[in-house]
């Protein structure tokens, strides 16, 4: 088992364990544990963070994710062959206290960089209710995408522009151990899109607003390329 500064560990195969020296097991048992406890402790921080959002006005928790790229035009159960098919990308928020959020783009109008997803987050945090000052999310670990300094630097962005903002915290899951609620959101977009083709961006808004029935169909909002701030430009401004 290999153990990297960035708290990823490799699974070993069983032979590269049981040729390891004594020494080298026990570091490697120390690792694992460690592993395990900080998965842990970020299942517990999320769960407390879900259940204060529930009872505090001024507190909102989230967390967020990509879904797996959509492409289209998506022919459902049939068979069909583009050369080349459209990337959508679809963001999601899951509001751990009452409602959900979708914003999806496809490649024409952006990407799926941390630009991409700061500005998402930053446009969520301005349709906040102005009785909220305390916002934290939970997301995993890609550095591409959320654990970045683009990413902080929107943050700090939101804190000093929205007077209702007062504490922004970021929080991430264990690397290998990403399991959000946000996953749920996916798994029912999966299901309906499994008989449906889809032809158009358009398409895809209808098919995902109507994906959950109760207690009422998702919040979607389609994003342009005109959107999307300079995130890059921002963070080298504050940070």
């Amino acid at each position: 088992m290999s153990y990297s500064d960035d708290n990823d560990i490799d699974e070993p195969t069983r032979n590269a364990y049981e040729s390891a020296s004594a020494e080298d097991k026990e570091m490697l048992r120390e690792n694992w544990e460690q592993h395990k406890k900080r998965e842990a402790e970020a299942d517990a921080e999320k769960t407390k963070d879900k259940i204060r959002a529930k009872t505090d006005d001024q507190y909102h928790a989230v967390t967020f994710d990509l879904e797996a790229v959509l492409t289209t035009p998506h022919a459902g159960d049939a068979q069909i062959y583009y050369k080349q098919k459209l990337a959508v990308y679809n963001f999601t928020i899951y509001d751990a206290a009452t409602a959900w959020s979708v914003l999806p783009l496809d490649e024409t109008e952006g990407g799926r960089g941390a630009n991409e997803i700061a500005t998402n987050v930053l446009h969520y945090l301005r349709n906040l209710p102005t009785s909220v000052h305390h916002f934290s999310s939970f997301s995993d670990t890609c550095g591409g995408q959320n654990r970045n300094q683009f990413m902080a630097g929107a943050m700090l962005y939101a804190v000093q522009s929205l007077t209702n903002l007062e504490t922004i915290d970021l929080k991430y899951m264990e690397s290998g151990h990403s399991c959000l609620e946000v996953d749920s959101m996916h798994a029912t977009i999966d299901v309906s899109r499994k008989h449906q083709k889809v032809y158009t961006t358009r398409e895809w808004e209808i098919l995902i607003k109507g994906a959950r029935k109760r207690p009422g169909p998702y919040d979607v909002k389609i994003m342009h390329h005109k959107d999307f701030l300079n995130i890059k430009e921002v963070t080298g401004m504050i940070i």
